[in-house]
């Protein structure tokens, strides 16, 4: 018996995959796709409901006869089982451990039912769809909200387990082939300056960036979101130097495709339903007054993270501004950061509503302001 909603989330979705196994083995494929597409309309849903979710209300109320009555049958057989393949028999199922152990990763190979964890829910939308690939080992295991991405279950398992679900047709915003769940890398070689992260990504349009990491002085490492934006960028650039002499970036820069990668836990957190991005969106009515003005925005955003892990910082209005950062993993720092602001009682961003938005490199971002004191950071600087 499951005493969480991540718990009976994803015993749902795992009987939701038998049946939909079981429909396409006797030749009901098109009904075995609609549930493969209704659980990921599920699991959207649920991620959406369980942010800044109380803890206590991730536990079922037990207090009900029938359902005592039901877990104590369920135990006495839990007894005579061996779990798992292994001979040690299970006990009583304990509501919340007293120490919690380390999760379990799992890679994306692996089936989901394997995972050995139930993880809590932490309060971002990018936790999500490591507490519903859990399995059915009865513990309950409770992690802090405060926990860090590599502690977390893996980000493929849940992936995993759509695909097992959505077979042959994929799940809305899931890459429909291998090769489209490749990262493209590129390295941009020349000289690095100050703001140099700006330099190069107000070049780039092709698709979204994953991360920029400036490895030397000479070296700039570049990662696509997909392959293919990759090397059409790649193309953009040799066709450009072909016709000018010069690369997309000047006198002196050149631009090396790498590789391809199979996505990372980061990469898959940038599609449907979570779709992460490098840039954030902050927005509420009179965001910017009295207390909270646009310097202190940037200082505090700076201080979360280093002035070297932003791109750059927009005010648009005194209600909505936006943040561009060197990586995906970047923009999920502050984000986390700011929900938690949000609902500080007294703080100077409570209220203020912080969202992914599109990354410049993908869509067009047209920097209009209103504010008597623009920030001047999206200047770009000369070559040296």
């Amino acid at each position: 018996m499951v005493h969480t909603i991540d718990g009976a989330m994803a015993e749902a979705l795992s009987c939701l995959r038998l049946v939909s196994n079981q429909f396409r083995t006797y030749g009901r494929a098109e009904a075995a796709n609609a549930l493969g597409k209704l659980s990921v309309e599920l699991v959207s849903a649920f991620s959406g409901a369980v942010q800044d979710l109380p803890t206590e209300a991730y536990l079922f109320n037990d207090n009900c006869s029938a359902r005592r009555a039901k877990q104590e049958n369920e135990e006495k057989e839990v007894n005579n089982i061996a779990f798992l393949g292994t001979k040690e028999k299970q006990g009583v199922l304990p509501t919340i451990p007293e120490k919690p152990q380390q999760p379990i990763i799992q890679t994306l190979k692996e089936n989901w039912a394997q995972t050995a964890n139930t993880i809590r829910p932490t309060p971002s939308i990018a936790a999500s769809i490591a507490q519903i690939a859990q399995s059915a080992q009865p513990q309950i295991k409770i992690h802090t909200p405060t926990m860090e991405m590599d502690q977390k279950q893996s980000m493929l398992t849940y992936l995993s387990l759509a695909e097992q679900t959505t077979a042959s047709i994929p799940a809305p915003g899931i890459a429909a082939t291998e090769e489209e769940r490749k990262a493209g890398v590129v390295y941009l070689h020349g000289t690095v300056f100050q703001n140099f992260i700006r330099f190069v990504t107000a070049r780039i349009h092709e698709g979204p960036l994953q991360e920029i990491v400036i490895e030397s002085a000479q070296k700039t490492k570049i990662v696509f979101l997909h392959a293919a934006n990759a090397r059409e960028f790649v193309k953009s650039n040799e066709q450009k130097l072909s016709a000018t002499g010069f690369s997309r970036f000047g006198a002196g820069y050149t631009v090396e495709l790498v590789d391809a990668a199979m996505w990372n836990d980061n990469q898959f957190m940038m599609i449907h339903p979570f779709k992460e991005r490098r840039r954030l969106t902050f927005a509420r009515q009179k965001l910017f007054s009295q207390n909270l003005t646009a310097a202190r925005w940037r200082r505090d955003i700076a201080d979360i993270v280093g002035a070297h892990n932003i791109d750059f910082l927009w005010v648009f209005n005194s209600g909505n501004a936006t943040a561009v950062f060197t990586s995906t993993v970047v923009a999920r720092k502050v984000l986390e950061r700011f929900k938690k602001l949000k609902v500080s009682r007294g703080s100077v961003y409570q209220g203020v509503d912080v969202s992914y938005s599109s990354d410049p490199c993908e869509k067009e971002l047209h920097l209009t302001t209103q504010a008597k004191t623009p920030y001047r950071a999206l200047e770009l600087p000369l070559c040296p």
